[in-house]
C-alpha cells in the first residue's frame, strides 16, 4: 500500500481541492469514530488517556505546571501578557471547554497527514501524543501552528469541516482558548530548553514565535 506523506500538501492545492474543509472534516471523522468506540466499549486502560479523562481537572494541572517553568524563563514577552494568558485559560477551563469525550490527537498538523495512494483519501498518522477528552483540543493546535490560519477564509473551511463530519459545533471563543492552551504548551516546551544564558535555541525559536502571536490574540 503506498501513502505519500503530504508535507504540506494538502494545504498547498487548498483553493482548487479545498484542502482546509478536507483537514477538518478527516479531524472530524476521527472525532466521531472514536467517540462512537469509547461509548460502546469504554476509555482504553492507556495511562495518558486515565489521566486526560477527566479533561477540566487534567487542564488545569497542566496549567499549574506550565506556570512554574515559564515564569523561570528569562523571555522577551512581558510578564503582564504570560499573566492574562494565564488567567485567560485558567478562567476558561469549565467556560470554553466541552463534556463531549473522544479521541484526541494531540499533534494535529499537515506532517501528520499522509495520502492514501490505493483508496484515494487523507489518513492521520502519529498517536504518539493522543488524549482522551474534548475534541476541540485539536482545534487550537492547528490554528496557533499555522500563522496562516489568522485568515477568516481558512478559519470557516477547517471548522466548518470538522463540523460536518463530527456532529459537533464549537464557538469562536473556544478556539482561541484552546490555540492558547497550546502556546502555553509550547512557551513551557522551550522554557525547559533554555540554558542559562537565557537564549532561546534555534530549533524551538519558532516555537516561541508562533506562541508570542497567539497570546496577541486574547
Amino acid at each position: 500500500m503506498d501513502y505519500i506523506n503530504n508535507s504540506g500538501i494538502l494545504f498547498q492545492f487548498c483553493e482548487v481541492n479545498d484542502g482546509f474543509y478536507c483537514a477538518g472534516a478527516l479531524l472530524g471523522r476521527m472525532v466521531k469514530h472514536s467517540s462512537a468506540a469509547i461509548a460502546t466499549s469504554g476509555i482504553p486502560k492507556f495511562l495518558l488517556f486515565e489521566q486526560s479523562k477527566a479533561w477540566d481537572i487534567y487542564l488545569k494541572n497542566k496549567i499549574d505546571g506550565w506556570e512554574n517553568n515559564i515564569k523561570k524563563m528569562k523571555i522577551n514577552i512581558p510578564s503582564q501578557k504570560i499573566d492574562k494568558a494565564l488567567n485567560f485559560c485558567r478562567g476558561g477551563v469549565g467556560k470554553f471547554t466541552y463534556q463531549d469525550v473522544s479521541l484526541i490527537h494531540g499533534d494535529f498538523t499537515e506532517q501528520n497527514i499522509i495520502w492514501d495512494c490505493d483508496k484515494k483519501d487523507w489518513k492521520i498518522i502519529d498517536f504518539g501524543s493522543a488524549l482522551v477528552g474534548d475534541p476541540r483540543f485539536d482545534l487550537g493546535k492547528i490554528i496557533w501552528l499555522n500563522s496562516d490560519f489568522c485568515d477568516e477564509f481558512m478559519w470557516k473551511r477547517f471548522i466548518a469541516g470538522w463540523c460536518s463530519t463530527s456532529s459537533l459545533q464549537v464557538e469562536r471563543k473556544s478556539i482561541i482558548f484552546y490555540a492558547a492552551i497550546h502556546a502555553l504548551a509550547a512557551l513551557d516546551w522551550v522554557a525547559r530548553r533554555v540554558g542559562v544564558s537565557g537564549d532561546i535555541p534555534d530549533g524551538s525559536l519558532d516555537f516561541f514565535m508562533r506562541a508570542s502571536k497567539v497570546l496577541e490574540m486574547i
